[in-house]
């Protein structure tokens, strides 16, 4: 799930500027990431344009091979704004109907619960 934090400056982060490539790392099980617009999200040299940017960076880098357990750190304009605890656990999260908050994603392959019978199938001249 994601966790948020309360925003960083620089001076907090004890550096002077942030570029993409001097974002700070503070464990090697750390993954920084930079977010532009409302739909972008950059890290480890890869960019993602998404409705849920950081929810699909964190889902590329898992398709990837990255370790699910990493954290990912993403900055707005230099300022820490989100913390994803486990890569891993993001990519089993999409926002909900209300843009709102988060929801475990909902896998598709249940079996119908209709029951199909030859006068119903309309492909062989039953049904209405």
């Amino acid at each position: 799930m994601f966790s948020l934090t309360p925003a960083k400056t620089p001076k907090e982060l004890n550096v002077d500027a942030i570029s993409y490539a001097e974002l700070p790392h503070q464990s090697n099980s750390t993954i920084p990431a930079t977010l532009h617009g409302d739909d972008v999200c950059r890290a480890v040299g890869l960019e993602v344009r998404s409705t849920s940017p950081i929810i699909g960076m964190c889902r590329e880098l898992v398709e990837r091979g990255y370790d699910q357990e990493l954290e990912l750190h993403a900055y707005r304009n230099e300022v820490l704004a989100v913390i994803v605890a486990s890569i891993g656990r993001a990519v089993k999260l999409e926002v909900n109907g209300r843009g709102t908050g988060f929801r475990p994603v909902v896998t598709v392959g249940r079996a119908s619960l209709v029951r199909w019978s030859e006068k119903n199938d309309p492909g062989n001249g039953g049904g209405s």
